[in-house]
């Protein structure tokens, strides 16, 4: 009768409010801790495998169910010691309790296995997570959020599954500076009374702040994000100089669509310059408020390297690279390349030539169309047989950009992928075109997360 008891239960999955005891055994591409309840996969933030915790379920399907630590009934010795203040109620970092070594041992393992069971690939193909160094302070980038928290204005990050932002004090993984625009920008929206914008009922007009910070130079942008154009934006501008070091640039952008999203159509200059000076493998760029740069500069020399490797330059090569994005590592290419033709977004496209030019980059092409379209123009013009460099954005290249690389007769391509779904899709249909995937190295570019990037290199089978 308890075994029949007990099928039935399993039969019924898990319900919310309900607490059961979990072994967690992985982690997933969320950044949650997985273990199973008899027939069901249960997970939970913060939790770290090997670790015996009870966890009340909040939402649960037949077979899987999602949950939160109650108690921790056996600790793991991978337990690292908290840097940040915020950590358990901010949505970001949501593995800086596990210790750096076994952070990049279970990325390793998620690339290994999704991998795996995605593609079929070889687990010995896969390499070891390359580092990052430094793990703390290594973020360029800062996007915060206003919400009006009982009349009063806070500014910072969505907890974990949003709806509630939490007041950002202190950012480890932020670059200082970034957390000094952050402090400046809530000072100056409480200074001069501006109304909060808040998505439910449309009013208000205070959206968020971008702060952007070069390691190279320290210079400093930020950018305030509004949903309506506020009657002086002068008032700001002189509320939050001499508060930031390095600050270059202020700058505005009006979204009034209901989303999300920081960004208007269109981002005006307010005070100081468009733009920053950042310096990465020896490159000049100058980076704007729209640009793409991942969020880890100082690993992008690794990363590089490895691309320059993984192509195996010899100097007398074309490549392609049709998701330029600020054009860097097309101009970093292109010293070590016969010619490189890059294509980038339009609204970086000024400040990526600027860049290509500082550089005496000469030998780089840089377009500005859809990256489909200017390779089919290449083929017509007689381009034959480049090397490719593919880094999409998350949502991962376009059926059409891959097809014309194949009509290009790419003997070699080199995917930077940042997400596992979108680059196990885009490389099945290399591989489905006869390319074989030689090798893939996952690289850390976000430590204390569960984000990742793979460069993967595949070669045209029997060229």
């Amino acid at each position: 009768m308890d075994q029949l008891l007990s099928r039935r239960r399993t039969e019924r999955g898990l319900h919310a409010g309900q607490q059961v005891t979990v072994r967690f055994e992985a982690l997933d591409l969320e950044g949650l801790a997985v273990g199973q309840v008899g027939d069901v996969l249960v997970s939970a933030p913060y939790g770290i495998p090997g670790e015996e915790a009870v966890v009340e379920i909040t939402e649960a399907t037949r077979f899987r169910a999602r949950g939160k630590i109650v108690s921790i009934l056996r600790k793991s010795p991978d337990v690292a010691a908290i840097q940040c203040r915020h950590f358990g109620r901010c949505g970001g970092c949501q593995w800086q309790h596990i210790t750096y070594p076994v952070q990049l041992r279970y990325k390793t393992r998620l690339v290994k296995e999704y991998l795996k069971e995605a593609l079929d690939l070889r687990r010995d193909l896969v390499q070891e997570t390359l580092p990052s160094n430094p793990i703390w302070g290594y973020r360029h980038q800062l996007v915060a959020t206003f919400q009006d928290r009982e009349g009063q204005p806070v500014l910072g990050f969505y907890t974990l599954g949003g709806g509630r932002v939490v007041a950002i004090q202190e950012c480890p993984v932020q670059h200082p500076t970034n957390v000094s625009i952050l402090k400046a920008a809530l000072d100056a929206v409480v200074q001069l009374g501006l109304p909060i914008y808040n998505p439910q009922t449309r009013k208000g007009f205070v959206r968020g702040i971008i702060g952007m910070t070069s390691f190279a130079t320290g210079e400093a942008m930020m950018v305030l994000c509004l949903k309506n154009r506020i009657e002086d934006p002068q008032t700001f501008v002189r509320a939050v100089l001499d508060k930031v070091p390095g600050l270059v640039s202020v700058m505005m952008t009006i979204q009034r669509s209901p989303t999300l999203e920081m960004k208007g159509p269109r981002v005006s200059l307010l005070w100081g310059k468009p733009y920053i000076e950042e310096e990465i493998a020896g490159i000049k760029i100058r980076i704007g408020p729209t640009s793409t740069l991942p969020s880890n500069p100082m690993l992008l020399p690794s990363l590089f390297q490895m691309v320059e490797k993984y192509l195996d330059l010899t100097g007398v090569e074309t490549v392609v690279e049709p998701y330029a994005g600020t054009g860097v590592l097309s101009i970093f290419l292109a010293q070590r390349a016969r010619w490189v033709i890059g294509v980038v977004p339009k609204d970086q496209f000024q400040l990526a030539r600027e860049s290509a030019g500082l550089n005496g980059a000469f030998n780089c092409a840089l377009y500005t169309r859809d990256p489909a379209r200017v390779l089919a123009k290449l083929k017509v013009q007689g381009l034959s047989r480049p090397l490719a460099v593919l880094s999409p954005p998350g949502k991962g290249a376009s059926s059409e950009v891959i097809r014309a690389l194949v009509e290009l007769e790419v003997p070699r391509v080199v995917y930077l992928g940042r997400s596992l779904p979108s680059l196990a899709r885009d490389v099945g249909m290399f591989q489905a075109e006869g390319y074989a995937v030689r090798e893939v190295q996952p690289i850390d570019m976000l430590p204390h997360t569960s984000h990742l990037m793979c460069a993967v290199r595949m070669d045209k089978v029997g060229v």
